[in-house]
């Protein structure tokens, strides 16, 4: 749907007030205890002094428009804090809340905040736990609101990246990127009789890397740096490695041509990905692990040691130690007892 967010104008402040009254006894009233209502009132609504210091532009408000109505709200106490974000009904579950919630990151972010704090409602948790929240108390009774104090750390984008979080390729991420391509195609052009310069390329390539390691060209890394190699290690043609995430390779492991080892992946939703955000799971391949040609590895999974999976398996679950698994999904077949 088209609508459009904005820093809030003087005029803007006291339609965005009755937004935010007009939703919350809609929504978080019935969660409420007595009394609530009217220190909602007091506190926000009818606080003269709190309006100024939106209409002075000492604390940020942001709203949302449809055509000429305000249909969603956010705004801050100065002290990086949000006290109230509220959407009207009529437009829940169009992104509305998450695109306010990103420009008042932005806004705190530019005033150096590293935490932002609030109190949800019973309500809102789900929300702002998917949006990176935690909780940082149990539920709390007061003035007869009922909320989980929460606050939200702010990361860059290869922080979130790192964390499991949805992300967005930045400059500085497409630089280091381009950067490991760089590398990987030097690699890649070495004779295989040059041995100590593909050496030095892997140590500056790849977070870390053990003795006895070889690697075979051809291989495909997004960023290298997050991808640890363990000591005695075999890796054939045509590796296939993103690693947006940790990528962890024990000992004596061997992993044949064609491998994909991807910790990068997306959300189901379209309106996510049509905003270009990703996220990534680190994936384990534990000590004496051997990998079969043409394995798809896929985030989050976890191949536990000596385990043996079998040419052109999906692996999509972790696997246990000692055992021989294949398929599409991959699955135990036998364990290995010798």
């Amino acid at each position: 749907m088209d609508y459009t967010i904005r820093r809030a104008l003087a005029e803007d402040i006291n339609s965005a007030l009755n937004l935010a009254l007009k939703v919350f006894i809609e929504f978080e009233m019935p969660d409420y205890e007595a009394g609530a209502l009217n220190n909602f009132k007091n506190d926000f609504i009818n606080n003269f002094e709190y309006k100024e210091r939106f209409i002075s532009g000492n604390n940020f408000m942001f709203v949302a428009y449809d055509k000429n109505s305000i249909i969603g709200m956010i705004c801050e106490r100065g002290n990086g804090h949000i006290p109230m974000l509220f959407v009207d009904g009529n437009y829940h579950r169009k992104g509305i809340a998450t695109a306010l919630m990103k420009e008042m990151i932005i806004a705190l972010k530019s005033q150096g905040f590293k935490i932002i704090t609030l109190n949800s409602s019973p309500y809102g948790v789900p929300f702002y736990e998917h949006f990176g929240f935690k909780s940082t108390d149990n539920v709390k009774h007061m003035s007869g609101f009922i909320f989980t104090p929460m606050q939200y750390i702010i990361k860059n984008e290869k922080e979130k990246m790192l964390n499991g979080e949805l992300y967005r390729v930045d400059e500085e991420l497409t630089k280091e990127r381009n950067q490991a391509q760089q590398l990987t195609f030097e690699y890649n052009q070495t004779s295989p009789l040059e041995t100590d310069k593909r050496r030095k390329i892997l140590e500056e390539l790849l977070g870390s890397i053990g003795e006895n390691v070889t690697i075979e060209a051809g291989f495909r890394y997004d960023y290298g740096k997050n991808i640890s190699i363990g000591n005695n290690v075999f890796i054939n043609f045509n590796l296939v490695a993103l690693d947006c995430n940790k990528i962890t390779i024990g000992d004596d492991v061997m992993i044949a041509p064609n491998v994909g080892i991807y910790t990068a992946t997306h959300t189901v939703s379209p309106e996510i990905r049509k905003q270009a955000l990703e996220y990534a799971e680190p994936i384990t391949i534990c000590n004496g692990v051997w990998i079969g040609g043409g394995v798809s590895i896929l985030p989050g999974v976890t191949i536990g040691e000596n385990s043996v999976i079998g040419a052109g398996s999906v692996v999509t679950k972790d696997i246990p130690p000692n055992v021989v698994a294949c398929g599409n999904p991959c699955k135990v077949v036998k364990e290995i007892d010798e």
